[in-house]
């Protein structure tokens, strides 16, 4: 079976936005810590990859993009805005089993980190909603991420 540009939007991305914002305020709240708060973590982690990747790859015909969404003038998530040590502590300590893990946990992705990913992918959102095709934009959900104060 092959996804529809309309089921993304409206099923998938809905669906990725809507764990990442949901895993986020569960950790903001205070999960306790073991399985429970790892599980929350490691949720946020995965869906926070998948939203950078979709707004980060070029065209596919494998992956869901950001840019077979949107106008010619939109331009996808710099690797550049994401920090590169936060990209590594997404990698290293929590999707890939590597010799780059740490027990140290001020070098842990942490609640700073998560709230730095809000920022980023709800600026890329917006970004995103904006340079929407018209085509797309009825299969739009609308959803938001919640709000992160700035630093």
């Amino acid at each position: 079976m092959v996804t529809t540009h309309k089921e993304m939007l409206s099923r998938h991305l809905h669906y990725e936005f809507w764990m990442l914002g949901e895993t986020f305020l569960l950790l903001e709240a205070g999960v306790p810590k073991g399985v429970w708060g790892n599980a929350c973590i490691e949720a946020f982690s995965m869906h926070a990859r998948n939203l950078m990747e979709f707004f980060e790859k070029k065209a596919s015909t494998h992956f869901a993009t950001a840019v077979a969404f949107a106008d010619a003038s939109y331009e996808p998530l710099s690797k550049r805005i994401v920090r590169e040590e936060l990209r590594t502590k997404l990698n290293n300590q929590l999707v890939h089993l590597t010799w780059g893990r740490t027990v140290n946990d001020s070098q842990k992705f942490d609640a700073d980190d998560r709230r730095e990913v809000i920022r980023v992918l709800e600026r890329e959102r917006a970004h995103f909603v904006a340079h929407l095709l018209p085509a797309h934009t009825a299969d739009w959900s609308g959803i938001t991420l919640p709000m992160v104060p700035a630093r």
